[in-house]
């Protein structure tokens, strides 16, 4: 949807470069910064959407499709301590298991994820939620959001380097902690919020695939 609408063919015209594109989407984590600093709830919800819709953005553009990166850096368990649900990383640190049993299981967990339907937005969010959220629901949101612009950051550094694996990799950090965020807020669900702002067609010209001449900040 998101490459029909705005940034397919558009973001061709606007963004001449990979890397001009990442940038657009460290934009939009900033942007976050100032409305969560000063606790206005409602900005900051309609801000997330922005970065989720521009991680699909830069997702198109780079050829990389958001669900085998969300699936490859989070394939159901937590990367380090291998918990299906309540990840104690974040208050403890992680068990030691060795390397290579991590690697054997994180394999095996990929492999059985593979042949399950499609994730959507809503599962992936109900997935993060059951293990991350017990350990950033008193979190300041300030702090989770310094870590989906942190991300961002390390995406563009993926980017110049032209490293594909690696860019993927932190373009599912950006969408994860985008999710943890929300959840933190209880923007439950989070999808609505995001068919609130992109209702298959553009929010400001209204149609089905974007004729906005200006770009749009």
């Amino acid at each position: 949807m998101f490459d029909v609408v705005y940034y397919g063919e558009k973001n061709k015209r606007d963004y001449e470069t990979d890397l001009i594109l990442a940038m657009r989407l460290l934009k939009e984590t900033t942007r976050l910064l100032e409305p969560t600093r000063k606790d206005r709830r409602e900005e900051m919800a309609v801000d997330l959407t922005y970065v989720y819709a521009w991680s699909n953005a830069a997702g198109s553009r780079l050829k990389i499709d958001i669900e085998t990166a969300m699936k490859h850096k989070y394939p159901g368990i937590c990367s380090y301590c291998l918990r299906e649900e309540t990840c104690m990383c974040g208050t403890e640190h992680p068990k030691k298991i060795p390397a290579e049993e991590k690697e054997r299981t994180i394999r095996r967990v990929r492999i059985e994820q593979g042949g399950r339907p499609p994730l959507v937005l809503r599962r992936e969010r109900e997935f993060h939620k059951r293990l991350y959220l017990w350990q950033h629901e008193t979190e300041e949101p300030l702090k989770l959001v310094a870590h989906i612009a942190e991300e961002a950051d390390e995406f563009c550094t993926e980017v110049f380097f032209k490293d594909h694996q690696k860019a993927a990799d932190e373009l599912a950090d950006v969408v994860a902690w985008t999710l943890t965020t929300a959840n933190r807020l209880k923007l439950e669900p989070f999808d609505e919020y995001v068919w609130r702002q992109f209702p298959y067609e553009c929010n400001r010209c209204q149609k089905r695939e974007c004729i906005c001449t200006e770009i749009i900040f």
